[in-house]
């Protein structure tokens, strides 16, 4: 996989909007907590972040996506942003897993094995175990609750409060990361962003991601 020195990080999969530009080492990055709204508000906030960092849509020479598992409308966001902004640019496009990048975050800080539980608004939870340098000892399944044995696990991610009653320490995606990842750890990522969706949605997809397409043809 080619060496990337410039790249545009983005995510919406869970209830925060980020993006991120790696340049050369340095990392500039924009983030807020929102439920909804994160078609209107990811390509400026990645605007923001090129400004930031001076670097210019031309020169980005790869894209990194979150590519699930998370809430499906958000996912269908970010993947659609993200490969808008590659076709546009004709550069390429990878996608990490959200269980993924929340237990490198988790491991960074601690080096103890994490399990990521994902709240899937539902009944259920996205839950995947990683060893404490944050390779997977699990795939990524839907789990109920009384079927989740955590012994031996520290838990991260947005579900663990309603799991738990207690609340987690990682809940957000950290695009700055994702973005440092795929320039010197490429080979935690999928070209393309095939969505891990786990399940199908039960909502109409939202119309609104048809801004980020129409944002998207003034990039070059």
């Amino acid at each position: 996989m080619a060496q990337f020195q410039k790249i545009l990080a983005l995510d919406t999969a869970l209830n925060d909007c980020s993006a991120a530009v790696y340049d050369e080492g340095k990392v500039f990055s924009e983030s807020v907590a929102m439920m909804q709204g994160h078609a209107e508000h990811l390509i400026p906030m990645a605007e923001r972040a090129l400004k930031k960092s001076g670097v210019d849509y031309a020169d980005i020479e790869a894209v990194a996506v979150t590519a699930g598992p998370g809430a499906f409308t958000g996912l269908r966001i970010g993947l659609s942003a993200a490969r808008a902004i590659g076709l546009a640019l004709g550069v390429p496009v990878y996608g990490i897993t959200t269980t993924q990048i929340l237990a490198l975050q988790a491991v960074r800080e601690n080096a103890e094995p994490v399990m990521v539980v994902l709240d899937t608004k539902r009944s259920d939870y996205y839950v995947q175990s990683f060893d404490a340098g944050g390779k997977p000892l699990s795939d990524a399944s839907v789990m109920n609750g009384e079927a989740i044995k955590a012994d031996g696990f520290v838990l991260i991610g947005d579900g663990v409060e309603r799991l738990t009653g207690e609340k987690s320490a990682i809940t957000a995606i950290d695009a700055a990361l994702m973005a440092e990842l795929l320039a010197t750890k490429p080979e935690l990522f999928n070209l393309g962003a095939a969505p891990a969706y786990l399940r199908g949605a039960d909502v109409t997809e939202s119309k609104r991601q048809n801004r980020i397409f129409e944002g998207a043809q003034g990039l070059k």
